[in-house]
């Protein structure tokens, strides 16, 4: 079983219930979430145990220890096949940076979550090779049954000022492909500037309004594919 370590935006919200006589001992194992606890206000509208169409049990736990408040674990499994991610501080964010469940293809289970005021996200848990797994940010729009997930780039943030990147993941093949434009997306919440996105078997195609350059307020329209 491998765990593996995943933080996303900032922890301090003031809006978190207050958390309150934190115990220091415990027997470190992970265990099952006690709702009744006051310090877990409203997590069990998030951390929603499941078992999908295909039989795998998603389970959350914590670890009997000081971190219990702070710290979630997912664990996916079936038969003898189990994975374990490891979401650190998630607890002291609000409630929807917790991954919920939301689909399942043959080789991936699909969680969304928050990841900051306008960050939409996709976690994925590997079926076919245990503990693996990627969270996508900045989500434009998905295809589960397609296994297709559509993102913009850090490398849009970093470059705001000279190209716009889009980068889409095909789980069923995985693969990734990276669409950059010489044009920017001047706008702070960077998916708004992408109008439609038609997912299919054979190709992505994704229309944009983009501000054609930084010296102009010019509005840019275009229509672009991606063969898979």
């Amino acid at each position: 079983m491998s765990i593996f370590l995943f933080n996303c935006g900032q922890i301090n919200d003031k809006n978190n219930p207050k958390i309150v006589n934190q115990n220091n001992t415990g027997t470190g194992k992970l265990i099952s979430i006690d709702f009744s606890d006051t310090n877990y206000t409203y997590l069990e509208l998030y951390a929603k145990d499941t078992v999908t169409a295909a039989g795998w049990k998603i389970k959350y736990l914590v670890k009997d220890d000081s971190t219990r408040y702070n710290d979630i674990y997912i664990q996916w499994t079936k038969e003898n096949m189990t994975g374990l991610f490891y979401g650190g501080d998630i607890l002291l964010m609000r409630r929807y940076f917790i991954p919920t469940y939301s689909g399942e293809t043959n080789s991936h289970i699909y969680l969304e979550h928050g990841c900051a005021t306008d960050c939409f996200a996709i976690l994925t848990l590997s079926k076919d090779n245990m503990g693996e797994f990627r969270d996508y940010e900045n989500i434009v729009d998905f295809n589960i049954k397609l296994g297709q997930i559509l993102y913009v780039t850090d490398y849009s943030y970093e470059n705001e000022d000279r190209n716009f990147e889009l980068a889409l993941a095909d789980l069923s093949k995985q693969k990734t492909h990276k669409l950059t434009y010489s044009n920017i997306c001047s706008a702070v919440f960077k998916p708004t500037c992408i109008d439609t996105v038609i997912f299919t078997k054979t190709k992505v195609t994704i229309k944009t309004t983009l501000r054609e350059n930084i010296a102009t307020e010019k509005d840019i329209k275009q229509s672009r594919e991606i063969e898979l």
